[in-house]
Parts: structure tokens; sequence; C-alpha cells
């Protein structure tokens, strides 16, 4: 027997738009309900530019977090959508 444990995620689950530096690991972080424009460069290396502002990348960033904070506030409908998380091999277990 196998069991699997299985997450997901409503929009409305949703608190917190994060951004993490690859090279330092510092993390810019804002709640969802604030956020409006994603950093283009790390608070602490402003060398590497993460993104161009008003670039493809960055309009797109606008336009999702714009779209999450929108359908996570809408009237409940008929229906629920959920997002599977990856689930880390060691969590599958053999019975």
């Amino acid at each position: 027997m196998t069991i699997e444990t299985k997450t997901t995620i409503q929009l409305s689950d949703l608190t917190t738009v994060e951004f993490e530096c690859k090279n330092c690991r510092a993390i810019v972080s804002w709640p969802i309900d604030v956020a409006k424009n994603p950093p283009t460069v790390c608070p602490c290396r402003t060398d590497q530019p993460w993104m161009v502002h008003g670039g493809q990348q960055f309009v797109e960033i606008v336009d999702l977090i714009h779209l999450l904070r929108k359908l996570s506030k809408a009237d409940k409908e008929l229906f629920a959508l959920r997002f599977a998380l990856k689930t880390p091999p060691a969590v599958a277990q053999k019975l």
C-alpha cells in the first residue's frame, strides 16, 4: 500500500508575495493586498538587476499580482479552484 499526502491551495489562501535572491538569499515580501510592483534588484546587490522596470517580465508579474488579488477576493462561485503543490519524494511512503 502507498500513502500519499497531497497539499492544495486556493487563491484565497495566498497572503504574501515574496521574492528571494538566488545569490544571497535576501527576501523581499509584501502582503498581497498591498503588493503592486515587483522589485527589480536585490536589496543588497544593485549591480545585478532581476528584471527591467516596465519590461515584459515586470509587466507579467504586475498583472499576475493584480489577478491573484482580484480572484482571491471574488465571491464564492459554484466551484473551488485549487492548485496542487509539488510533493517532496520523502513524503510518499510505502507500507
